[in-house]
């Protein structure tokens, strides 16, 4: 088994990153839109599929 790694070194954020690859800051209101976006639709998956399996586990219990 591999061995946890810890970051303790800074890191840069969003706007640093999207800065040094000259991505415009409209361009980068769309990305970060787009990324809550789909972890929004993610938890919500994750919310159904926890809800489903108590579900089943109260059925069968």
């Amino acid at each position: 088994m591999r061995k946890p790694v810890i970051v303790d070194t800074p890191y840069p954020t969003v706007w640093q990153t999207a800065k040094k690859m000259g991505v415009s800051r409209k361009r980068t209101l769309e990305l970060i839109k787009m990324a809550n976006e789909g972890l929004a639709r993610l938890e919500e998956k994750r919310k159904a599929e926890r809800a489903a399996a108590r579900k089943k586990r109260l059925k069968t219990a």
